[in-house]
C-alpha cells in the first residue's frame, strides 16, 4: 500500500477521481475500491466521506443492496411480535411464582428462598 498524503498532489487527485468514481459507478465495497488503487480502507473512507458532496452527480449515501423481500420482512416481524408476547408471558410467570413464594413464605413461616451469603 502506498501512503496516500505522500504522493506528487496530481496523484492524489487522479485517485481521489478514481476513488469516487469506482463509488458511483459500481457496487464495489470500500475494500475493493482500495485494493483498486492500491490504497487503504481509511484513505478510501476519508476520501467518500469528504469528497463525495462537492460532486452533485455522486451520492455520499449508496443504497443499500436490498438483501430482503417483503415476504422475509413480514417473518421477520411476526416473529418479533411472537418473541415479545412470550417475554410478556414469562415476566408474568415470574411474578406470579414470586408472589407465590412471598404468600408460602407468610403463611407457613417457613423461609423458601436462600438469603444471599448464607451457606448450608
Amino acid at each position: 500500500m502506498i501512503k496516500f498524503q505522500s504522493l506528487p498532489r496530481q496523484k492524489r487527485q487522479a485517485i481521489r477521481d478514481e476513488v469516487l468514481r469506482l463509488y458511483a459507478e459500481t457496487d464495489f465495497s470500500y475494500g475493493e475500491i482500495a485494493e483498486e488503487n492500491g490504497v487503504q480502507v481509511r484513505t478510501v473512507e476519508y476520501i467518500v466521506r469528504n469528497f463525495a458532496s462537492e460532486l452533485p452527480d455522486i451520492p455520499t449515501m449508496r443504497k443499500k443492496k436490498k438483501d430482503a423481500s417483503e415476504e422475509d420482512y413480514d417473518k421477520l416481524r411476526a416473529e418479533v411480535t411472537r418473541l415479545r408476547k412470550e417475554l410478556r408471558q414469562e415476566k408474568m410467570r415470574s411474578e406470579a411464582l414470586d408472589t407465590m413464594i412471598d404468600v408460602a413464605e407468610e403463611m407457613f413461616n417457613i423461609p423458601v428462598r436462600k438469603k444471599a451469603g448464607t451457606k448450608q
